[in-house]
């Protein structure tokens, strides 16, 4: 048995390998005015005609990005953000690539090519400064280091210094640390896939001792360490915990105790965001408690609001907080993780019903996925009337 479900994994990450290296070609229904690359996540032009994951926001924002452009006018070549083999042949007119592909694909285009960077994580060295700091912090309280991959790195790229400008998926926070290059930067808004919940229905004097922790690998950059020690002392208030914890043994096996052996604390692991065991959770809390150390748009965060949980986050989360929906986590230390849940936690009823609603309101006026495809429309719109205006 462990012999075949080897050899399957072997045989399946073949064929994702292989679809890597695949390019789409699509022609523009309008009259042609150039030719454009997108290197960024390729799975929905691989499968036309299928429900688009909502595993990540990258492939709706993908699929959108490149429709944008057929609509103007561009002949579209896609390939995968992680193909590392592909040489443009041809002429473009534009690329838009995300950082992963530019640094390499922007020195091979031509100088008379429109080169965009997509940004949607911090700049790699303020992301991972960030991230062993919070390692170290890991090895000095818990007397253990982690296994290296548990760290959440960006790989080092040059891609905004060989880029003409950027579009960058977070807030100010993100902003920030891409202002050095001094390079034009315009933000989009992230979106949120279309998962609803209703909050006026919440019962918040049942639920308002009740938070989530909802993220994806990285756990200790994304503050899973520090929100697992604050709840092991915070015996009246319940935490549930969602994240592919499979992902990352070594931290398990450090935080076992929190984990698995504190009543208070309930580990689900990874769950589909449009499954019902993920509506019951839901439905069984007040507020998500996030205290990540650096993130390119809050995406997990975002979707928990548009369900109707009130965000306790940190200012890297990377999403924008207004006292009316949210509370903000001050430092990145247990202490003060803590101190943000108690004082949600004692809040009235009404009130936290009230800041429920906001931050879904929040969400749903500014990061629907009508509002990133807007935004990404109006900035094709004045990028490409700029380019025809220089003559370029």
């Amino acid at each position: 048995m462990y012999y075949r479900l080897k050899k399957a994994l072997k045989q399946a990450l073949a064929v994702a390998s292989g679809d890597d290296e695949k390019m789409v070609r699509l022609r523009t229904p309008q009259a042609r005015r150039g030719r454009a690359l997108l290197a960024y996540a390729h799975e929905p032009y691989l499968r036309q005609g299928e429900a688009i994951s909502l595993d990540h926001t990258q492939y709706w924002e993908s699929w959108t990005l490149g429709q944008i452009l057929l609509a103007r006018g561009y002949d579209l070549d896609v390939i995968s953000y992680r193909n590392t083999t592909f040489q443009p042949r041809q002429r473009y007119d534009l690329l838009l690539s995300s950082r992963v592909s530019c640094d390499r694909l922007s020195r091979r285009v031509g100088e008379a090519c429109l080169k965009i960077v997509h940004l949607d994580t911090a700049h790699w060295a303020d992301n991972n400064s960030a991230s062993y700091a919070r390692f170290l912090a890991v090895k000095q309280a818990r007397s253990r280091v982690l296994k290296f991959n548990t760290m959440r790195q960006v790989e080092a790229n040059y891609a905004l210094e060989n880029a003409d400008c950027a579009t960058v998926l977070g807030n100010q926070f993100t902003l920030d640390t891409y202002a050095y290059a001094g390079k034009p930067l315009y933000r989009l808004p992230i979106s949120t896939p279309p998962v609803d919940a209703e909050p006026e229905s919440r019962d918040f004097n049942r639920v308002g001792r009740n938070f989530l922790w909802f993220g994806s690998r990285g756990f200790v950059h994304k503050g899973l360490d520090l929100v697992l020690d604050a709840f092991r002392d915070l015996p009246d208030c319940k935490l549930y915990v969602c994240g592919p914890l499979e992902q990352e043994p070594s931290f398990v096996e450090a935080f076992h105790r929190e984990l698995y052996a504190t009543p208070n604390i309930v580990t689900v692991g990874w769950v589909d965001v449009q499954s019902s065991r993920f509506q019951e959770i839901v439905n069984d809390v007040a507020a998500l408690i996030y205290p990540s150390c650096a993130e390119g748009g809050g995406a997990s965060a975002l979707l928990c609001m548009r369900m109707g949980i009130v965000p306790l986050l940190s200012r890297q989360a990377s999403v924008d907080l207004d006292a009316s929906y949210g509370m903000l986590v001050q430092q990145l230390s247990v202490a003060a993780v803590r101190d943000t849940v108690q004082a949600f936690a004692t809040l009235p009823a009404g009130r936290q019903r009230e800041m429920a609603c906001a931050a879904r309101r929040f969400v749903l006026q500014h990061h629907g996925r009508e509002h990133f495809q807007a935004a990404a429309e109006r900035l094709f719109d004045t990028l490409l009337a700029e380019r025809r205006n220089t003559g370029a």
